[in-house]
């Protein structure tokens, strides 16, 4: 039989392959790297409530944003961006 760190190093691949290869399911991507999988449900929700706390947008990974769609997100924060950069000069 294998040994315990045999055991954990594939009971952690076998977890790893079963996220990646099941479309039902995503990685947390909160920045500071929790590791938990998160369920995307069945439902045409774009938010994923991960257990650490973190909210994201399952389109686009980033912070939720709800009810602003991933291309307004992606332009308020371009415009934030500019204008905390103006105003460090």
């Amino acid at each position: 039989l294998a040994g315990e760190k045999a055991y954990e190093t594939y009971e952690n691949y076998l977890l790893r392959s079963f996220v990646d290869d099941n479309n039902s399911f995503s990685w947390c991507p909160n920045p500071a790297g929790c590791g938990r999988a998160v369920f995307k449900g069945e439902e045409d929700f774009e938010d994923a409530h991960c257990s650490c706390g973190y909210i994201s947008c399952l389109l686009c990974r980033n912070e939720s944003h709800a009810p602003c769609s991933c291309e307004q997100s992606k332009m308020w924060r371009k415009g934030v961006e500019e204008y905390l950069s103006s105003r460090e000069k």
